[in-house]
C-alpha cells in the first residue's frame, strides 16, 4: 500500500508524508492517526517525486558611513521529509548503535590518560585478601593494592599476551607479592 499526505500548518508552511509498500496493518493505523489529526488529504498512490529547483535570492547590505555594496547570492532548496524506511531516514541501524555504544563502553579494558594507554589490571592481595581492579601501563611491573599499598607482581592474563583479554575483561593479573 502507498500512502501520500501533504499537511500544511497555520503560517503557510507545509510537510508531505509518503509511505511506499508499507503494510496494510501499518496503513490502516496510519488512517486512522491522520483522521483523529483531520487531515483531509490522502491519496492512495503516491505521485512521481519532482525535484524542485533551486531557489536563488540576491540580498544587498548598504551601510550608511560607507558606500560599499555587498551582494551575496543565497542558494536554498525547500524542505522535503525523508521517506520512512527510505535511504535518508531518520531511523538507524540498532546493531550499529549497539556497535557504537559498545565501542564507548566504560568497561572496555582500556583508558587513555594524557596520550598513555592503561590496560585493565585484575588483582588480588596476597597480604588482606582484597581484590580490585587497576588500569596499568603496559611497561609496568607491579601494581598497588588499594587497601594495603602491597606491591603485587603483574603478568598477563592470557598466553597469548596484550591484545587479548581473560574472561573477565583484564588484560594483566597480579596475584603474587613483588618482593
Amino acid at each position: 500500500m502507498n500512502l501520500f499526505w501533504k499537511i500544511s500548518n497555520q503560517n503557510g508552511g507545509f510537510a508531505e508524508l509518503r509511505i511506499k509498500d508499507a503494510s496494510d496493518e501499518l496503513g490502516r493505523f496510519i488512517v486512522r492517526r491522520m483522521e483523529a489529526l483531520q487531515v483531509d488529504r490522502a491519496i492512495s498512490d503516491v505521485p512521481e517525486f519532482k525535484s524542485s529547483p533551486v531557489v536563488e535570492k540576491t540580498h544587498q547590505e548598504v551601510r550608511e558611513d560607507n558606500a560599499t555594496v555587498k551582494t551575496v547570492t543565497v542558494e536554498s532548496r525547500p524542505k522535503q521529509l525523508p521517506y520512512v524506511n527510505g535511504p535518508n531516514s531518520l531511523s538507524q541501524n540498532v546493531g550499529e548503535k549497539l556497535k557504537e555504544a559498545l565501542q564507548k563502553q566504560v568497561g572496555s579494558g582500556t583508558r587513555e590518560v594524557g596520550g598513555v594507554m592503561l590496560y585493565q589490571t585484575g588483582y588480588s592481595c596476597p597480604s588482606c585478601n582484597h581484590t580490585g581492579i587497576r588500569y596499568m601501563q603496559e611497561t609496568c611491573d607491579f601494581c598497588k593494592c588499594h587497601e594495603c599499598k602491597t606491591e603485587i607482581r603483574m603478568h598477563n592474563a592470557t598466553p597469548e599476551g596484550l591484545p587479548s583479554r581473560d574472561e573477565k575483561g583484564n588484560y594483566f593479573i597480579a596475584e603474587t607479592p613483588w618482593n
